[in-house]
């Protein structure tokens, strides 16, 4: 392998970690790095099997990619296209991407964002699964080659039951991070929910995430708990009627509150409702707090949760995105 070149660079939406680009010195084969980029794709990095349901790239953009090799492993697909050309919204499982060519491309994300990227001949580059529009906005035509992933794995990184926190654990044992949440419903938005289960103060206030419904689990009070040495909170006692308007039972749900615990209990009284596939997100909005008397973020919730980590959140109210109903 010598003459080949590591660079990392940041995570780009819509996939988890970072993208591993391995440069291959021109004088390389063609087949040398399909050989190579097949390896690295069959890493045991997992991958969701392609839903029928999800717009599949060779039926949306059929003009642009062609599907040249599939079995019940993989799928490699030929892409080309011209300056100015752009896809339709398609769906990715767990990939590898081969540049046949420099190029210059926008890959656009269902929640709005994007990114532009430059491609040289010889990037080979890892991508998670995910849905995107794909533009050309160089002066360049692109080629690559794609090699899918065909077979399912896990969606979510499995954990002992002895890692979580007992406020934390649920009777359904699915937990994720808020990463893990972001990047699931991100690569798969129509068959993925958030629902933040925080009271309506703190959704507004503290700021959410923009795709999460708000369906409080508990209810601010103003009734001060002189043991607790802060306000009493209330149960929502429509908040199951309320999910159940917005979700199946059989849907995938990824339930969010401050840090953990509120979301656990939530997730337990949907379980109780007949839900099967929700999962608690372990760390939150806000994350958890430091517990180190010696350090100057002592109290403060800067470990992990959705803002700590990086991922995009918002003030902004959509209200028929709330389900304030007692």
């Amino acid at each position: 392998m010598s003459g080949v070149v590591w660079d990392y660079i940041d995570t780009l939406p819509g996939t988890r970690g970072s993208f591993l680009i391995r440069r291959y010195q021109r004088t390389h084969t063609m087949k040398r790095i399909v050989v190579s980029a097949l390896f690295l794709f069959l890493l045991p990095a997992g991958a969701r099997a392609q839903d029928g349901a999800r717009p599949d790239p060779a039926q949306t953009d059929a003009d642009k990619y062609h599907v040249i090799l599939k079995n019940e492993r993989v799928r490699v697909l030929d892409y080309r296209d011209h300056p100015g050309d752009k896809t339709t919204q398609h769906f990715h499982p767990d990939f590898v991407l081969y540049a046949l060519s420099d190029f210059q491309r926008r890959l656009m994300f269902p929640d709005g964002t994007s990114v532009v990227k430059d491609f040289k001949v010889g990037d080979v580059i890892y991508m998670s699964a995910q849905t995107h529009i794909g533009e050309n906005v160089g002066d360049t035509d692109t080629r690559v080659v794609i090699v899918e992933l065909q077979e399912p794995a896990p969606v979510a990184v499995p954990r002992e039951v002895g890692e979580i926190p007992g406020a934390k654990q649920t009777t359904l044992g699915l937990y994720v991070t808020a990463a893990e949440a972001y990047g699931r419903w991100k690569a798969d938005p129509e068959h993925a929910t958030v629902i933040d289960v925080r009271t309506p103060e703190e959704y507004m206030f503290v700021g959410h995430a923009a795709m999460a419904w708000n369906i409080p689990y508990l209810f601010q009070s103003y009734d001060w708990d002189s043991a607790k040495e802060h306000f009493a909170m209330q149960p929502n006692a429509a908040f199951v009627t309320s999910v159940k308007a917005i979700a199946n039972p059989a849907d995938t749900l990824f339930v969010m509150c401050r840090s953990g615990a509120r979301s656990a209990r939530a997730v337990n009284a949907l379980a109780e409702a007949g839900f099967t596939n929700v999962y608690s997100v372990v760390d939150g909005m806000e994350g958890d707090a430091v517990k180190d008397p010696a350090s100057p973020s002592h109290g403060k919730r800067v470990l992990n949760g959705w803002k700590n980590a990086g991922l995009p959140w918002t003030y902004e109210i959509d209200p028929a995105r709330m389900r304030l109903n007692h």
